[in-house]
């Protein structure tokens, strides 16, 4: 699996394969997430991010349940401390 970058300011982490399990299209969060580039993609998983504030991140991860998506199982949370000459990879 190749690695994607992760925002840790606010990001979100999406299962792909999460996707077809529960027929969500990818056009759909997509529009959920207001983006048409995620900051990240691979064959595995999508990363987005960052989101303005912790209030934004619950609205999207909010938005992502209601298309059927599960925390945790399939999609999950990024807001890590870090000095600024860090980047975070997930895989």
């Amino acid at each position: 699996m190749t690695p994607i970058h992760a925002s840790v300011e606010f990001g979100i982490v999406v299962r792909r394969a999460s996707l077809a399990e529960r027929g969500v299209d990818l056009d759909r969060v997509y529009q959920c997430m207001e983006t048409s580039l995620p900051s990240g993609i691979n064959d595995h998983l999508i990363s987005f991010g960052p989101s303005f504030g912790v209030e934004a991140q619950r609205v999207f991860m909010r938005r992502l349940e209601q298309l059927g998506l599960v925390y945790f199982e399939d999609f999950f949370e990024v807001n890590v401390d870090h000095p600024v000459w860090c980047s975070f990879l997930v895989e």
